[in-house]
């Protein structure tokens, strides 16, 4: 459909009413997400035009993103992994996007290419806040929320899983979670694979995912011999992938360092 303000065409995404009343996406969510996506207008984040209720559930206008989402366009890929000038273009955009987020006082929490949406000009826009949320309320992190895609979590994220023996306290985190999802992606832009996964062996879903967390936590990072990355850019995996949160740089940082205004330039 056809935006009557900006002329621009939208796209309805549609929560259905049936959805909205049991409970599986529950109205104080939607709500959340519409109030935060609205206030953050950036090139790098997909446009909220509006929203409405009717008899078939929650609408929300959004802008149009001609090109799919970076999952689909890394499918594409020979071995499913872009070259290293295409994979930080995308990361520069991403990490862009994230550090207007952040300084707005909102974390995604599901930071993924499949949320990473190309519009017209091949531009990256960041998509789906619905599992964001304020950094902090009345200047406190109160975060503790086991959510998004196990694969791209941070590891203080991990530690509050229901499949784990949970903390005496849960484990409260703030935007650094992003930041870890933000080298996840590079990552698998750069290789093709994840850095951190269980046994791909494994057909059990639940299993693959105690597994997927595990490693998160317990296993090194390792960086595939072939394709050839910079060290630099390895350099910089390294300190976005830091178990540590207190050793893995601010976007601020990412973006003020010799690496960002080498390759962003």
């Amino acid at each position: 459909m056809r935006n009557k303000k900006t002329k621009c065409i939208a796209a309805d995404k549609i929560i259905w009413k049936d959805e909205i009343e049991s409970g599986n996406i529950p109205a104080t969510m939607i709500e959340s997400e519409i109030q935060i996506h609205k206030g953050l207008l950036h090139p790098n984040i997909l446009q909220l035009f509006g929203s409405f209720t009717d008899k078939i559930g929650q609408h929300i206008l959004l802008e149009y993103a001609p090109y799919g989402d970076l999952e689909g366009e890394l499918t594409n890929q020979k071995n499913e992994s872009f070259c290293e000038d295409v994979a930080i273009d995308y990361f520069c955009q991403m990490a862009t996007a994230l550090k207007f987020c952040h300084d707005k006082n909102v974390m995604h929490r599901d930071v993924k290419p499949s949320n990473m949406l190309i519009g017209w000009s091949r531009l990256l826009k960041l998509a789906d806040f619905g599992w964001s949320s304020e950094i902090r309320t009345n200047n406190e992190l109160r975060h503790s929320t086991y959510c998004g895609t196990p694969l791209y979590m941070a590891p203080e994220k991990v530690l509050n899983a229901p499949s784990r023996h949970a903390p005496i306290a849960p484990v409260v985190y703030d935007e650094q979670v992003d930041v870890w999802s933000l080298g996840v992606c590079l990552f698998q832009m750069l290789y093709g694979r994840f850095p951190f996964t269980g046994d791909n062996d494994s057909t059990d879903d639940k299993e693959l995912t105690k597994k997927t967390l595990e490693a998160i936590l317990g296993s090194p990072l390792v960086f595939p011999p072939e394709p050839t990355v910079t060290t630099e850019t390895i350099q910089l995996l390294r300190f976005l992938l830091a178990k540590n949160v207190a050793l893995r740089p601010r976007l601020a940082d990412v973006m003020g360092s010799a690496w960002w205004k080498k390759w962003a330039a």
